[in-house]
């Protein structure tokens, strides 16, 4: 098994054992015995403290040398077209949300990525131990370089905490990481030792940001220095499989293989990537059909239908990848009188929906979800408690009644995205189905990154959609997003939820946090605070230049661009 596959789990299972391991021998945990070592396929020539298995260092070793001596080096070219790129920002320091996630997992790294199977795996730290609530220390990886060559350093990492948190103006997780982080020190060239103003109880990923678990995207200090802001923005200095090589805003950003990256598993196949900004989708359809473009995306039921006759195309598929949810913005005026304050609307908006005719008639995918922001494969979803919710257009009709609601107006925003399909088409069909009881609300379609933008401001007012990609932890769920005052909330000032999030910041034990989650979620539920859509797959086209391409579990946006292979 990979180190990606079981690197997460074998951290929790052995945490305590650890610790208990280490009072008892008088080690001290900072600086003491390094937690939870790369094992196969890492790459990795540390030597940190306690090994991994002798089987498993010597099935890496094998590995990396086969990998080694066969791997032809990257060669070719590709055409990837993408919906948006968000604000397109190729620098490291401004990332604002999952829509760049393309530019972001294929160029920019900080201690740990996201592995093949959609969970932590280590990058430019082979391990970490937290030695108390607000301490954890990283150990380096040995060898690692940044795309010029040149080794990254202890005072790297250190360089690119200050420039991410100082940015201005500042990508929203960084705002949150800054007001964490007490101090962060380099003891020596192999540790970063960071130290928090509260309890951690995540181990730092609770401070992630875009593609990067557990910290924050690392850059060349000296690279930064000598070009300047201006030139690093648009070509930065960073570690991943891919380099940026150009970024021309509103039509492409380009991508040149790393041959020198750590990890000779994920060195990439093809040399040069392009990925070509391309908001309609049927012009992407076109592009697929003749060759224009290898790799598409935001490829929904009606799109496959079209390419089923289409010998040179391959439909690809990941699994539950992503949800929508519509939200109350009203909510966000503490000094609104707004109905939407009232349960009684937010129920009868909920019930209005057939979320099974959106699946099967307009989406053509997917499976009805419950009416909170949580996937079923995440902790702290209960089946039994967490159930997806039938129409019933009777009952919402007499619930917007005694809410004094009937007639009401509201605007109601929309936009592309990568991650889920067919949002302003799905708006349209919301729309219907609130006309139907009685209230009635103005399409505002915006650019993705504008409406995005505005949305982290809490400036819009009456409805509007966010989409997520996959989550595997309840309690980041929570903590990040459903938490007053984080980028992504709307279920800002609702005191019991937020007492049950005060408590689970402040909890270290799994299954206590997992009671925690589950308490949080129901009252999310049981409020209507979310209007929910299918869940959803995320559909590829690939043309007859692509033989191979492996994804991330659970990502919806393009990803695993370094395991892309050409036909011969």
């Amino acid at each position: 098994m990979s180190s990606e596959a079981n690197y997460w789990e074998r951290f929790q299972e052995q945490r305590i054992r650890r610790r208990i391991f280490l009072r008892s021998a008088g080690v001290t945990a900072v600086g003491g015995a390094a937690v939870a070592l790369v094992g196969c396929g890492g790459g990795d020539s540390s030597s940190s403290g306690t090994q991994a298995p002798s089987t498993a260092k010597s099935g890496a070793t094998t590995a990396a040398s086969a990998t080694t001596a066969t791997r032809a080096k990257p060669a070719g070219n590709a055409n990837v077209s993408v919906a948006t790129l968000q604000e397109q920002s190729t620098s490291p320091f401004f990332q604002t949300g999952g829509l760049s996630t393309p530019i972001f997992l294929h160029a920019f790294e900080g201690f740990y990525r996201i592995g093949a199977d959609g969970r932590p795996a280590p990058a430019l730290a082979t391990a970490f131990e937290q030695a108390d609530a607000q301490t954890i220390t990283f150990k380096l990886r040995q060898g690692a370089k940044f795309w010029d060559g040149s080794p990254v350093t202890a005072d790297d990492i250190k360089w690119s905490f200050d420039a991410y948190t100082s940015q201005n103006p500042p990508a929203a997780p960084s705002v949150v990481l800054k007001k964490a982080v007490d101090s962060v020190t380099a003891p020596d060239p192999a540790t970063i030792v960071v130290k928090f103003t509260r309890p951690i109880p995540f181990q730092m990923e609770e401070l992630g940001v875009t593609g990067v678990p557990r910290g924050w995207p690392v850059a060349s200090r000296a690279y930064y220095e000598k070009v300047g802001a201006d030139t690093f923005k648009q070509t930065p200095m960073c570690t991943g499989p891919y380099q940026v090589t150009k970024n021309s805003v509103g039509q492409f950003v380009e991508l040149q293989a790393n041959e020198n990256y750590y990890d000779p598993a994920r060195i990439p196949h093809v040399k040069t990537i392009r990925l070509n900004i391309v908001p309609e989708q049927q012009t992407r359809l076109a592009q697929i059909k003749t060759g224009e473009a290898d790799v598409i995306e935001g490829i929904v039921g009606p799109a496959a239908d079209s390419l089923k006759n289409e010998s040179s195309v391959k439909i690809v598929k990941t699994a539950n990848t992503a949800l929508l949810t519509v939200r109350f913005f009203d909510l966000w005026d503490a000094n609104t009188n707004s109905v939407q304050k009232d349960p009684r609307f937010r129920e009868a908006l909920n019930i209005a929906v057939n979320q099974d005719q959106v699946a099967k008639s307009l989406l053509k995918m997917g499976n009805p979800s419950p009416g909170v922001l949580i996937f079923p494969n995440s902790s702290g979803f209960d089946a039994g408690t967490l159930k997806p919710r039938a129409q019933d257009v009777a009952r919402a009709k007499s619930l917007i009644s005694q809410a004094g609601a009937t007639g009401s107006n509201f605007t109601l925003g929309a936009y592309t995205s990568s991650s889920y399909p067919l949002i302003p088409e799905i708006m349209q069909a919301y729309s219907g189905f609130w006309k139907e009881i009685g209230v009635n609300t103005k399409i505002e379609t915006k650019e993705s990154g504008t409406y995005f933008t505005e949305f982290q401001a809490k400036t819009p007012r009456g409805l509007g959609p966010i989409s997520f990609p996959n989550f595997s932890s309840g309690a980041l769920l929570l903590v990040g997003y459903y938490k007053t005052g984080a980028a992504y909330s709307t279920t800002d000032y609702i005191p019991d939820l937020q007492d049950v999030i005060t408590k689970l910041s402040a909890e270290f034990d799994p299954n206590k946090q997992n009671e925690l989650v589950k308490q949080g979620l129901k009252i999310v539920y049981d409020g209507f605070y979310m209007i929910p859509s299918p869940f959803v797959d995320s559909l590829w086209a690939t043309g007859s230049k692509i033989k191979g391409w492996d994804r991330i579990a659970g990502v919806p946006y393009v990803n695993g661009l370094e395991t892309l292979t050409l036909s011969s």
